[in-house]
């Protein structure tokens, strides 16, 4: 007995718990979750009283005591390549950079609106309260890019790497997301207004009291996908 329930706990709360817990009691995972070895030899005391520590947190998740929030990804500070440097002067004089390496740049507070960087490199990229309305960012690498409070407005962002980028509080109102790849992308208030979502993977997607008003999401995959009231949805996994 004690072993299936075991097996169930692992499989089950430990499958979920990671996806959903805040960074920090994300970290003690380790310790709630014994190993493999552990659990063939027996729970034991010590090894019971994690598994009451999991439960608990579960339910308390379950009530809403704990925050519903996936592990986010925040602002990096890298290097950035030389090219880089040499690539945001191009943009700034001709208004695109098509396929060029812009990526771990600083463009915040920019306004780069209408601008063309389809296929551009811009992972890592800060766009911190940028302004980027109607540009065209068509199968570009946005992974962990930051675009807190920046403005997307009717942006085109088709087919785009999106895993990890953060867009808290940005406004993307009317914008085309159609086949972008959105794991674990952050819209926590965000204004998505009209976007289209079509084809898009919104996998472990924080939509957490974004607006979503007259957005289609045709085709998306929902895979523990934070819907903006709050629920939790699976309909794709």
């Amino acid at each position: 007995m004690s072993s299936f329930l075991s097996h169930f706990l692992r499989n089950s709360l430990g499958n979920l718990l990671p996806n959903f817990l805040p960074n920090g009691l994300l970290k003690l995972r380790s310790y709630f979750l014994p190993s493999d070895n552990s659990s063939r030899q027996g729970l034991g005391w010590g090894g019971w009283q994690r598994w009451g520590t999991i439960v608990t947190l579960a339910l308390w998740w379950s009530m809403g005591v704990l925050p519903v929030q996936p592990a986010l990804a925040q602002l990096r500070f890298e290097p950035v390549p030389p090219d880089a440097i040499k690539n945001v002067s191009i943009l700034k004089q001709d208004r695109a950079c098509v396929g060029c390496n812009l990526r771990n740049i600083s463009l915040k507070r920019s306004n780069f609106s209408e601008v063309n960087l389809e296929g551009a490199n811009l992972q890592a990229a800060n766009f911190t309260e940028a302004t980027l309305d109607g540009a065209n960012l068509t199968d570009t690498n946005l992974q962990y890019s930051y675009f807190k409070d920046a403005s997307l407005q009717g942006v085109q962002l088709d087919g785009a790497n999106l895993t990890q980028a953060n867009f808290y509080s940005s406004n993307l109102q009317g914008a085309t997301l159609k086949g972008a790849n959105l794991r674990s992308t952050n819209f926590n208030k965000a204004n998505l207004s009209g976007v289209d979502f079509s084809g898009a993977d919104l996998s472990m997607t924080y939509l957490r009291d974004a607006q979503v008003t007259n957005a289609t999401f045709s085709g998306a995959k929902f895979c523990n996908t934070v819907l903006p009231d709050g629920h939790v949805s699976y309909d794709g996994c």
